[in-house]
């Protein structure tokens, strides 16, 4: 019971945000891999948001995500 309290309380213990080339399959709800960010931040994340944009630089995908660091 108490790892459960646990758990629930560090659901949102890593949270960030990213922006990359734009990328349909990110989407809110999806779970991604973040990559080369060091041992600590490496790892799959759930989206938590999403933006997706065209304009004259092209189209780009901007995210939020948060990770259970247990």
């Amino acid at each position: 019971m108490a790892l459960a309290e646990l758990n629930k309380a560090s659901d949102s213990l890593i949270e960030g945000e990213g922006e990359c080339i734009g990328i349909p399959q990110i989407r809110t709800g999806v779970t991604i891999c973040l990559e080369k960010l060091g041992k600590r931040f490496s790892g799959k994340y759930y989206v938590k948001g999403t933006t997706h944009t065209i304009n004259s630089s092209g189209y780009r995908t901007r995210f939020s995500v948060k990770r259970n660091a247990l």
